[in-house]
């Protein structure tokens, strides 16, 4: 049972790319997925509050379940790749 939920969130990624797991920032942009260096299946998001950009990678729909923050990127390769993504489609200058 676990495996096929885990196929229907990886499905739902890599078909439709939409979000595997929910997020409850309406402001937030989605960058797509990746992997985390143990496998693990992100959601990545580009957000500016307060005029200030960050980036998000969430890893379960849990709320709490994320990290956030450009300055992390050194110690997040998830983050590193959505400031990529976000510079790459002129979110990020």
């Amino acid at each position: 049972m676990l495996n096929e939920r885990r196929k229907d969130v990886i499905d739902r990624a890599v078909l439709h790319d939409k979000p595997m797991y929910t997020h409850d920032c309406e402001r937030c942009a989605y960058l797509g997925f990746d992997k985390t260096d143990d496998g693990a299946l992100v959601d990545l998001y580009f957000c500016e509050q307060h005029n200030l950009p960050t980036v998000i990678a969430r890893y379960s729909s849990v709320g709490s379940d994320y990290v956030s923050g450009v300055a992390l990127c050194g110690n997040f390769p998830e983050l590193r790749t959505a400031k990529t993504r976000a510079t790459e489609v002129g979110f990020i200058f």
